[in-house]
């Protein structure tokens, strides 16, 4: 998984920096890389949230339905947030306002949101090796 997303991530960062000039587009390779980075840290994390509930219950549906409903309702709180106040406070727990929040293609990495997205997967797979150990594998 962590093989997949940064290989996609750099491959879609160097399409962007060289055939940016082909549209009239020119996107730094410093900024372009800082989105990249956010963007495999937000793959991650939600890879990651896959791998705890597959090691944790073993059933496909769930490793691949709750990620996504997840991501869903993620999404729509980071999108909603600045526009509806009771939404507003959990804007910031959103992996997508970590991915965007900062504007890493304007501004580059932002260190905190950075932090927030590596712990976030760190206690994820702890949780998945937990999970998985707790596990009968053999039977």
């Amino acid at each position: 998984m962590v093989i997949g997303i940064l290989l996609i991530t750099t491959v879609t960062g160097a399409a962007l920096v060289l055939s940016g000039p082909l549209f009239g587009l020119t996107i730094p390779a410093d900024k372009a890389a800082a989105s990249m980075v956010h963007l495999a840290l937000l793959g991650l994390v939600f890879g990651s949230l896959a791998l705890a509930i597959g090691a944790a219950t073993g059933r496909t549906g769930a490793t691949r339905g709750v990620p996504g409903l997840v991501a869903v309702l993620a999404y729509i709180v980071n999108a909603l947030g600045p526009m509806v106040s009771w939404l507003e406070p959990f804007q910031k727990l959103s992996p997508f306002y970590q991915y965007a929040g900062h504007d890493p293609l304007r501004n580059g990495v932002s260190g905190p949101g950075v932090m927030v997205a590596l712990l976030t997967i760190a206690a994820l797979v702890m949780i998945a090796v937990w999970g998985f150990r707790r596990r009968d594998v053999l039977a």
